[in-house]
């Protein structure tokens, strides 16, 4: 049978096997049926940029992106391209993508890319998942689109409705016939000589997760290649954001990933849980993934020399969905041998710590499966040994992050010699913890174990007190002026000198908007 007759025999509903969410152990496939659609871009067109808001991409036709993925800069250093690929062995390779409604066209760059970058014998198939796509002519371009004889190697699949991507990737994941798994956004192009890092670091160690390097792909299709030594962390509103490791390598370890481009051995990952089916839409499956990983005997580190273009890449990953963040925080956050971190992340993140019940019964439902499965450290192992860069948030904290002016410019925690806070360019998506400060209860607003002050006048950074003076407290307005206890006529102000520097002073506080007295925390 052609692609073409198989892929609507799929979309005609063949081979029908009932599909059940729970439990996780029972393994049955998925629902083949049609599903009414209504409308998509203009056929020949590829329409990018669907929930990459603002971004500025552009629409590409057809016949432009093999010569857009042809021209794509190798990004990857001398050493790399000098590197050894071990073979396959006794493995076989299973690529895996997803999509739901018109991010199809997003697709079509990432498979394109994958042809033309990834020699056709490391890999025995590729299959695609439409996630319960809801769109007529979506359907007809898939059809039309998948059922060129270059697309020999894919197999298509159609769930009954959309539930997010833990649960379309854990579906494309047991059609998969390979003995490792490589998961791929819609939203990647790779790029020359990606797959062969993963393949060589998983057959070395089953029990990883290995990462691909994101490079940035930027509006309108700029290739922007990012430094070797970003890696993925978290904070504690559960965002995954990227911070600079010192001590870049071709192989790193890394506390969490953003689930772009991974590979996994298959049985290592059915061991784990596989992904977890509870999520649903908004986020935070990956980030599950992560700590579970860690704390479940595993680990996750980025081959560097696998380098894979992603859009929105400098932006930062958020947990949108509150279900999904307290399905995240109960996993995993919970108390082990010390502080109870869910509490931590709920304050944090301002979000409704109760769980509906058919949340909190679904959720033990999990635990209880992972508890007869599988054996885990607790979250306090984890910040030990995994993620040792991830700051904690002190106990008497009100505010914690980095300290933002309105003008973008933010407090680093390393003054001048004079004692004079200087102030940088913001980047909101970098963990960065030497620009964390922390507003206590009390007032203090503290980097490690110095103290902003108001020492006659003049705002310095000086050692905390023992016992808090008044000269260190701070009352922040809502306004997001930052007031002087001992004089609540002056504000933390934001200063660009002529000189070009940038540096913390105390004024006036004025009476209208000053965007050089505004304050905010991005929350870590």
């Amino acid at each position: 049978m052609s692609v073409m007759r198989s892929i609507r025999a799929f979309y005609n509903g063949c081979n029908k096997i009932q599909y059940k969410l729970f439990p996780p152990v029972v393994l049955l496939g998925i629902v083949l049926i049609i599903l009414r659609w209504s409308s998509s871009p203009p056929a020949g067109r590829v329409w990018v940029g669907q929930g990459n808001e603002g971004m500025g991409f552009t629409q590409l036709d057809d016949t432009d992106i093999s010569s857009y993925i042809a021209g794509m800069k190798d990004s990857r250093s001398e050493d790399c391209k000098n590197e050894v690929f071990h073979g396959l062995g006794s493995a076989t390779v299973s690529i895996l993508l997803d999509f739901v409604d018109h991010e199809f066209y997003d697709l079509k760059l990432t498979l394109e890319a994958i042809l033309e970058h990834t020699p056709d014998e490391l890999y025995k198939e590729i299959i695609i998942l439409d996630d319960g796509t809801g769109h007529d002519n979506v359907q007809n371009d898939a059809i039309k689109y998948l059922g060129q004889p270059k697309f020999k190697k894919v197999r298509g699949f159609r769930s009954e409705k959309s539930e997010g991507a833990a649960l379309s990737r854990f579906k494309a994941s047991k059609m998969a016939t390979g003995s490792i798994l490589v998961f791929i956004s819609s939203q990647t192009a790779v790029n020359v000589g990606w797959l062969e890092p993963l393949i060589n670091q998983v057959t070395q160690n089953h029990k990883q997760i290995v990462v691909s390097h994101s490079d940035a792909l930027l509006a309108n299709y700029r290739y922007f290649r990012t430094p070797d030594s970003y890696i993925s962390v978290f904070d504690w509103t559960l965002n995954t954001l990227f911070m600079e490791s010192d001590d870049p390598a071709p192989i790193m370890k890394m506390p969490a990933m953003a689930g772009h481009a991974f590979a996994v051995d298959t049985m290592y990952f059915n061991s784990i849980g596989n992904y977890d089916e509870g999520f649903g839409r908004g986020g935070g499956e990956n980030l599950e993934l992560s700590f579970r990983t860690w704390m479940c005997g595993g680990s996750i580190v980025k081959a560097t020399c696998s380098r894979v273009a992603v859009r929105d890449a400098l932006v930062v990953q958020k947990v949108q969905s509150e279900a999904n963040f307290r399905r995240l925080t109960e996993l995993w956050l919970g108390q082990g041998q010390g502080q109870d971190f869910r509490r931590t992340a709920y304050r944090i993140k301002e979000i409704d710590a109760v769980e509906p019940e058919s949340e909190k019964q679904n959720r033990v439902s999990r635990q209880k499966y992972l508890s007869r499965t599988t054996q885990c450290q607790d979250i306090n192992w984890y910040l030990r040994e995994a993620a040792p860069q991830v700051l904690r948030v002190p106990l008497q904290s009100r505010h914690f992050g980095k300290l933002r002016a309105a003008t973008g410019y933010c407090l680093h925690g390393q003054a001048k010699h004079d004692g004079t806070g200087q102030l940088t360019v913001c980047r909101p998506h970098m963990y960065e913890a030497n620009m964390v400060w922390n507003l206590d209860v009390r007032g203090r607003l503290s980097h490690e174990d110095k103290c902003v002050e108001n020492d006659s006048g003049q705002a310095l950074i000086k050692k905390c007190q023992e016992k808090p003076v008044n000269t260190q407290i701070w009352a922040r307005r809502p306004d997001g002026q930052m007031q002087s206890f001992v004089d609540n006529s002056l504000c933390l102000t934001h200063e660009a000198a002529e000189d070009g520097s940038h540096k913390l002073i105390l004024l006036e506080c004025p009476v209208e908007d000053d965007r050089s007295t505004e304050w905010s925390f991005i929350k870590y």
